[in-house]
């Protein structure tokens, strides 16, 4: 999201982008005070279209670590890395997460 002097406000994703900026833009929407400053000065949406929710995170954390939206608050500094995790259970699984546990191995 943009404003109108091409300044990047914020940087998302969604699998349902319909619905996700109908969650900003709704007259009923609950946002918190920031967010509400930010949706008054968002002047165009852009988008970029990925192949998969995997490449989507990789291009939003690049994204927000290249820019430093002002709307961003996770992802500015190296605290909250996306990462892949495999656990320790008996039939290990993979997945990716933002936050390091105590149970898995992490890259």
């Amino acid at each position: 999201m943009k404003d109108s002097e091409d300044t990047i406000l914020y940087v998302g994703k969604s699998v349902n982008l319909k619905s996700r900026t109908a969650s900003y833009f709704a007259k009923n929407a609950s946002l918190n005070f920031g967010k509400k400053q930010m949706v008054k000065k968002v002047d165009q949406v852009d988008i970029i279209e990925t192949r998969n929710e995997t490449e989507a995170l990789i291009l939003e954390t690049s994204l927000i670590k290249k820019h430093s939206p002002k709307y961003n608050v996770l992802m500015k500094d190296d605290k909250n890395l996306s990462y892949i995790c495999i656990s320790n259970d008996d039939i290990p699984r993979i997945y990716k997460t933002r936050k390091k546990g105590k149970r898995g191995t992490y890259f």
